[in-house]
C-alpha cells in the first residue's frame, strides 16, 4: 500500500476528531465546531511536512462538509470556510455549490470574512456567481459588485498618476511628498489618516523601485533637489511648470489614495463587522449598520487608549522625583522644560513596555548590542522634539503670518542655514556615520557621560528600515512609517519631520519590537516574565500564585499545555491565560486577534480549567504551593484571559472574560483617579484619592473580582 499523502493525513485526522468529538459530545454541530478549532489551530501539525494549503484541500474534501444541519449550527463554519477561501483551488465546485445551496448564509460569511470577493478574477467566485442565483445570492453579488466597482475610478487615478511621476527617482519623489505633507499639518484631525496616506503612497513607490534608486550619492542627492525641491523652495521667479505639474499630480495623488482607504474601510467594515448588513434598494450606500454597538466599542477603545496615556504619563512624573530627576537642569535653560518632558515620556514608555509587554531593563537587539530601555526610549523623545521644536513649530509660526506653504517652507530652511547650517528642508537626510556623530549626546549615561558611538548606532539601527530591503521582501508585516522613523537608502538615513515630531513613540514602540519585531528571539522571555508580573501583582494582594504549571495527563489524553498564571486565596481561585500583542489600528487586525489569538486562547482555557480542577484535587505539591486544604472545588473558580490590547477588554469570548492587563493593573494598584485628565483634576482629587478609589473599604480580592468583571476602571469615564 503505498504512502498516505499530506493531503491524506490530515483528512484523516479531521475526520477521526470529528467522529471521536460526536462520541463524546452526541451533538454533531458541537463535534464539528471541535474539529473545526483543530483546523483553525493548524493541526496536525507535523514540523513542516503539512502546509496551511494541505490542511485547507484536506478539511473541504472531509465527509462532514456535507452535515448541513451541523454546519448551520456551527459558530466556527464560516471561520474555517474563510481559511479554505484563500486559495482558489482548495474545495470542489461541487463542494461549493452544495453549501451555497444548503448553508448559504454560512458560505456568505465566509465569503465576506476571506475577502474572496474582492478577487474578481478568482475561479471560485466566478462559479459562484455562475451557479447561485435565487434572490438573496443576486443581492448579495450586487452588494459585492458595487463595493468592488466603486474603488475602480480611485485606483485607475491612482494608476495614472504614478505613471505620471515614474521617472522621479525616490529622492525626489520624497521631495514633493514632504511639501504637501506640510501642508496638511494645519488639519489636526486628518493627521493620522494623512500618515496612512502617505505610508500606502511610500509602499506603492518601493515596489516599483529598481536598484538605480538605492545607489545614491551626495551628488546625486544635490541633483534631485536642485531639480525637484529647490525651485519649489527658492524659487527664483515663478516655480517651474515641472515642478508645478508634479505638485499636482502629488495633490491629486494624495486626494485618489486617501479616497481609495476610506473605500477600503468600507469593505473591511463589510468583511469583518457582524452588525454591517446590506441592501439592493436605492440608499445612500449598499451597506449599513443594524445597530451603532461596533462604532460605540470602537470609540471607547480609542478612548480608553488617551486616558492610559494619562495614567502613564502621572505614572511617570512620580517615577521622575523618585529618581530624582525633576529638579535637575537637563540640557539647556532653554531647552529645559521640553527636555523634561521628553524624559516624562520616556519613563512612560518605560513603565508600560516593562509592565505591560514583560521587557526588561536591557532591550536586546538583533546585533546582540544590550541598550537600556529607557535610554532607548529616551532618544526616541528627544528625536520628536527636536523635529517639533526646530521645524513643525518654527513653520507652523512662519505659516500663521504669511500663510503660504513655499514661503514658509522657504523661510524656514534659511532659518536653518542661518542657525549653525543646520537642515530644515521637509525632509532631512545624512551619512549613518554622520548622524551617528550628530546624536551620540543623547546616550550619554553615567557608565558613558561622553555617549557612546556603537550604542547610538544600534539604537539608531532599531528604529531604521532598510527601503531596499523593504522593496524587495514578501513580507506581510510592513513597518509603518512612524514604526521606523528612520529611512535607509544606500548609506544615507532619511527622515520626515511630519512624521517623527507628531508620532505617539510608546505606541511606536511596541509595534516596532512587538509587530514588526514579532520574530525577535526574545519575545517569548518577555511573554514569559509578563506571566510573571501578573502573579506578582496578585502575590503583592495576597494571593498564593503559581506560574507556567504543567497538569498531568494520562498517556493517549491531549496535553492540556502551560497554564501562565493560577492564583488562590480568600476561597477564590483564578486561571490565568495571558496574551500579549500590539496595538492594533484597523477593525480587520482587531477581528483576526478576536478571531485568532484570543478564539484559541478560550479554547486553551477550556481544557486548562478541565486540568485544573483534577489536579487542586489530586496534586499535593499544587496544593501546598497554593495553600489550598480544601476537599472540593472553591466557591468561586473564576478563568481569564489576560491581554495586552484593549480591543475585547471586558467582553466575553466563548463564555471566557477577557480583560486588558492595564486595566487589571490599575484594578489591582487602585489607580483609577490616574486616568483623569490632567485639566480635570481638583484639588481636593489630589489631596483625597480615596475619593475615587475602586474599593469600598480596603484591597478585596472578592471585590477585586467584582471590579473587574463590572468594568468598574472605566465606568463614568467612557
Amino acid at each position: 500500500m503505498s504512502e498516505l499523502t499530506a493531503v491524506q493525513r490530515c483528512k484523516e485526522y479531521y475526520e477521526n476528531v470529528y467522529k471521536n468529538e460526536l462520541q463524546k459530545l452526541e451533538q454533531p454541530h458541537l463535534a464539528l465546531d471541535e474539529c473545526i478549532q483543530h483546523f483553525l489551530d493548524q493541526r496536525p501539525s507535523n514540523g513542516k511536512k503539512y502546509s496551511s494549503k494541505d490542511r485547507a484541500i484536506a478539511f473541504a474534501s472531509s465527509n462532514f462538509i456535507y452535515e448541513s444541519a451541523a454546519i448551520s449550527r456551527s459558530k466556527r463554519m464560516s471561520l474555517a470556510l474563510a481559511k479554505v477561501l484563500q486559495y482558489d483551488d482548495a474545495i470542489a465546485h461541487d463542494q461549493l455549490s452544495f453549501l451555497g445551496f444548503n448553508v448559504p448564509d454560512v458560505l456568505r460569511w465566509a465569503i465576506r470574512y476571506s475577502k474572496l470577493f474582492t478577487r474578481e478574477n478568482s475561479k471560485l467566485w466566478m462559479h459562484l456567481k455562475a451557479s447561485l442565483n435565487d434572490r438573496e445570492w443576486d443581492k448579495f453579488f450586487y452588494v459585492c459588485n458595487e463595493l468592488n466597482w466603486v474603488l475602480k475610478p480611485f485606483q485607475t487615478q491612482i494608476d495614472e498618476l504614478e505613471s505620471k511621476l515614474s521617472t522621479l527617482n525616490l529622492i525626489s519623489f520624497f521631495s514633493y511628498l514632504s511639501v504637501l505633507a506640510y501642508d496638511k499639518l494645519q488639519d489636526v484631525a486628518q493627521l493620522e489618516r494623512y500618515q496612512k496616506i502617505y505610508h500606502r503612497i511610500v509602499l506603492n513607490r518601493l515596489k516599483k523601485s529598481t536598484s538605480k534608486d538605492f545607489a545614491i550619492t551626495e551628488m546625486s542627492i544635490a541633483m534631485s533637489l536642485k531639480s525637484d525641491l529647490s525651485p519649489i523652495i527658492f524659487p527664483t521667479s515663478d516655480i517651474s511648470s515641472h515642478c508645478k505639474n508634479n505638485l499636482a499630480y502629488f495633490s491629486e495623488l494624495i486626494y485618489a489614495t486617501g479616497e481609495l482607504l476610506d473605500y477600503e474601510e468600507s469593505l473591511d467594515w463589510f468583511s469583518f463587522d457582524e452588525e454591517c448588513s446590506y441592501t439592493d434598494q436605492p440608499a445612500p450606500s449598499v451597506i449599513f449598520n443594524t445597530s451603532d454597538q461596533g462604532t460605540i466599542e470602537w470609540q471607547k477603545t480609542n478612548k480608553k487608549l488617551r486616558l492610559l496615556w494619562n495614567y502613564w504619563l502621572k505614572r511617570a512624573i512620580d517615577e521622575l522625583i523618585i529618581r530624582g530627576l525633576h529638579d535637575i537642569q537637563i540640557g539647556k535653560p532653554e531647552n529645559h522644560d521640553l527636555n523634561q518632558l521628553a524624559y516624562i515620556k520616556a519613563i512612560r514608555s518605560e513603565l508600560m513596555l516593562k509592565e505591560v509587554y514583560g521587557f526588561s531593563d536591557k532591550l536586546e537587539t538583533d546585533s546582540g548590542v544590550k541598550i537600556d530601555i529607557f535610554m532607548f526610549m529616551l532618544f526616541a523623545e528627544l528625536n520628536s522634539v527636536f523635529f517639533q521644536q526646530d521645524y513643525i513649530d518654527e513653520f507652523k509660526s512662519i505659516y500663521a503670518t504669511n500663510g503660504s506653504l513655499y514661503q514658509s517652507l522657504s523661510m524656514l530652511a534659511l532659518n536653518g542655514l542661518m542657525n549653525g547650517m543646520q537642515n530644515r528642508f521637509p525632509m532631512t537626510w545624512s551619512t549613518i556615520e554622520q548622524k551617528v556623530d550628530g546624536l551620540i549626546g543623547w546616550s550619554v549615561s553615567p557608565e558613558f557621560p561622553r555617549g557612546n558611538k556603537n550604542i547610538t548606532k544600534t539604537i539608531i539601527d532599531s528604529w531604521t528600515i532598510d527601503l531596499k530591503a523593504l522593496s524587495e521582501e514578501n513580507s506581510h508585516v510592513v513597518p509603518r512609517l512612524n514604526e521606523k522613523p528612520f529611512y535607509k537608502i544606500g548609506s544615507y538615513l532619511f527622515q520626515f519631520p511630519w512624521v517623527v515630531a507628531q508620532q505617539n513613540n510608546a505606541n511606536s514602540a511596541v509595534n516596532n519590537l512587538r509587530r514588526v519585531g514579532a520574530r525577535r528571539k526574545n519575545v517569548q522571555q518577555e511573554t514569559n516574565r509578563i506571566e510573571q508580573l501578573v502573579g506578582e501583582l496578585l502575590r503583592q494582594k495576597g494571593m498564593n500564585v503559581v506560574c507556567g504549571y504543567h497538569p498531568k495527563f494520562a498517556e493517549g489524553q491531549e496535553n492540556p499545555g502551560e497554564i501562565d498564571v493560577i492564583a488562590y486565596a480568600d476561597d477564590v481561585l483564578l486561571l490565568i491565560e495571558v496574551k500579549s500583542g500590539y496595538i492594533r489600528s484597523s477593525r480587520q487586525e482587531a477581528w483576526l486577534h478576536k478571531t485568532g489569538t484570543l478564539r484559541k486562547a478560550a479554547w486553551q482555557l477550556r481544557r486548562k480549567e478541565a486540568s485544573l480542577k483534577n489536579a487542586l484535587l489530586s496534586d499535593s505539591e499544587l496544593r501546598s504551593r497554593l495553600k489550598y486544604q480544601e476537599n472540593e472545588l472553591p466557591p468561586i473558580f473564576k478563568s481569564w484571559i489576560v491581554d495586552t490590547s484593549l480591543e475585547f477588554d471586558g467582553k466575553e469570548i466563548d463564555g471566557y472574560l477577557v480583560t486588558a492587563l492595564e486595566t487589571m493593573i490599575i484594578a489591582l494598584r487602585d489607580e483609577k483617579s490616574f486616568l483623569n485628565d490632567f485639566d480635570e483634576l481638583t484639588a481636593d482629587d489630589e489631596l483625597d484619592v480615596s475619593i475615587s478609589s475602586l474599593y469600598s473599604n480596603s484591597f478585596s480580592i472578592n471585590e477585586f473580582i467584582q471590579v473587574i468583571e463590572s468594568g468598574k476602571v472605566w465606568n463614568e469615564l467612557i
